[in-house]
């Protein structure tokens, strides 16, 4: 069954390291089979490399085990 519109929220990844954990959370366009929910607050970060450091990324950890990383700007969802 599809999820309501109103209930879902996008934003870019960025945005959900102001979050509490608990939401679930899938990339804008996946479907439904997608929705996992996030387990603790997400990290965006630059990570060193070289003397330098490597373009930031955020980390999304999920309550399964299984964790993504998503560029700054990327549009995701978000739903209770």
């Amino acid at each position: 069954m599809p999820t309501p519109s109103s209930r879902v929220l996008q934003m870019r990844a960025v945005d959900l390291t102001n979050r509490l954990p608990g939401y679930q959370l899938r990339e804008s366009g996946e479907g439904d089979d997608a929705w996992k929910r996030v387990k603790t607050r997400v990290v965006s970060e630059l990570a060193p490399y070289e003397g330098g450091f490597l373009p930031e990324v955020c980390t999304v950890k999920f309550t399964d085990g299984t964790e993504r990383y998503f560029n700054p700007n990327d549009q995701v969802e978000i739903r209770p």
